[in-house]
């Protein structure tokens, strides 16, 4: 998309301690004036570029060439068990939404797709509002605990005490978030590590990891359609991607449950 570098990592920051999506806070950026708006990318991959990496990088094998190839990609909407198990990946720098910082009493969450038409789904919907509910009533209440064991002082304005107990506050119950809860991440690789961290899940026992793995392998090509080759390997039946109500963009996987 253009960006700087220092500015990407800018956006990774600010991305992890709002609630707002990435377009937002790219676009709350360029309204404050921390950063002009992008313009589209000067050069593309040529025929050559192509014909090079089909020949020596994927045909020989000199997979190290892959690693100067770099990809910067975001997902929203994922669950945080996708979020742990996609940092898992070696090769790679990641940033997720911050359950430190940002207040999840609105999110959504996860419906796997394994029992989404069994009878299961229920209760695993009422376990999750339960959970959803206790963090939503725990929030205010360890909000004031810590400002009432915190009072302000004169070396703090209103405005950063209030936001720094409420963090401390947030703190102090996002355990009892679910691991379904949505959230957002962010992840800066290689080709390579895309390549690798993207052929392991293909074949997970877990829908929704196979259905990241498809959106982002698709972003991923958008940015370096010849490093990153398309998925021609057979996967078991009991292991197919469902249909899906997810949509991928450059830079960004999206999921809808």
């Amino acid at each position: 998309v253009g960006l700087p570098e220092e500015v990407v990592a800018m956006l990774f920051a600010f991305f992890s301690r709002n609630p707002k999506g990435i377009e937002e806070t790219l676009q709350g950026m360029i309204d404050d004036g921390s950063l002009e708006p992008p313009e589209p990318p000067k050069f593309a991959t040529s025929e050559r570029a192509r014909k090079f990496h089909e020949r020596t990088t994927i045909g020989y094998g000199h997979k190290s060439v892959a690693d100067h190839g770099q990809a910067h990609l975001f997902v929203e909407g994922g669950s945080t068990v996708s979020e742990r198990d996609f940092m898992s990946a070696r090769l790679l720098a990641a940033t997720s939404k911050s359950t430190r910082y940002v207040n999840f009493a609105e999110a959504g969450w996860h419906r796997p797709e394994e029992i989404r038409d069994s009878g299961g789904i229920s209760l695993y919907h009422e376990h999750i509002q339960a959970l959803m509910a206790s963090y939503q009533a725990l929030v205010p209440i360890a909000v004031e605990a810590v400002r009432a064991a915190r009072p302000r002082t004169d070396g703090w304005t209103e405005s950063h005490w209030l936001s720094a107990t409420e963090k401390r506050g947030l703190d102090a119950v996002r355990d009892v978030l679910p691991a379904a809860v949505s959230t957002s991440y962010a992840m800066t690789m290689s080709a390579t590590g895309l390549r690798e961290m993207l052929d392991k899940r293909d074949t997970s026992g877990n829908c929704e990891l196979r259905e990241l793995a498809s959106e982002l392998r698709l972003v991923g090509r958008a940015a370096m359609p010849t490093l990153v080759p398309k998925d021609t390997r057979k996967i078991p039946a009991d292991r197919a991607l469902p249909a899906t109500t997810s949509r991928a963009m450059f830079g960004r996987a999206r999921i809808s449950g």
